[in-house]
């Protein structure tokens, strides 16, 4: 591992070299050091996402505190029809709810672009916000929401 680290890390000084971005405010160790640090750091990040069962999901919300039983039923309305989506579906909106940079879900979900990567996730989200819309109990938690407030 710390060799891929030193070779990607050796691999990012050089770019910035050539795209003339190398501006040192510091010493080069201290700079070498810190580029190592954050590609590890990505690559831990990249490692705990490939190995989460994304199937988070099919958990139960009863070990979870909410404010009010209007946010439980949201989050389970939520959970409900994620499941409802395809598996490759599930992982981007999963990664990208958990605040996953979309060149990593890139990179994760093995797509070719970092725009192919942007059409999924805006037509999984799409897709989510269609069948959470079109439930009926949407619409009873909108009603009381309106009524409530």
């Amino acid at each position: 591992d710390a060799e891929d680290v030193f070779q990607d890390a050796m691999l990012e000084v050089l770019r910035k070299i050539r795209n003339h971005d190398l501006t040192l405010t510091c010493s080069f160790t201290t700079f070498f050091w810190e580029i190592c640090r954050r590609v590890w750091l990505k690559e831990l990040r990249k490692r705990k996402i490939a190995s989460k069962d994304v199937n988070f999901y099919q958990e139960s919300t009863d070990h979870i505190k909410f404010d009010t039983d209007q946010e439980r039923k949201q989050i389970e309305l939520f959970l409900k029809h994620i499941k409802n989506l395809s598996k490759n579906c599930q992982k981007v909106l999963i990664l990208h709810f958990q605040k996953t940079d979309l060149d990593q879900i890139t990179i994760i979900m093995g797509y070719n672009s970092l725009q192919t990567c942007q059409d999924k996730k805006y037509r999984c989200k799409k897709r989510l916000m269609e069948l959470i819309i079109k439930d009926p109990e949407y619409i009873k938690l909108k009603y009381e929401l309106f009524i409530i407030d």
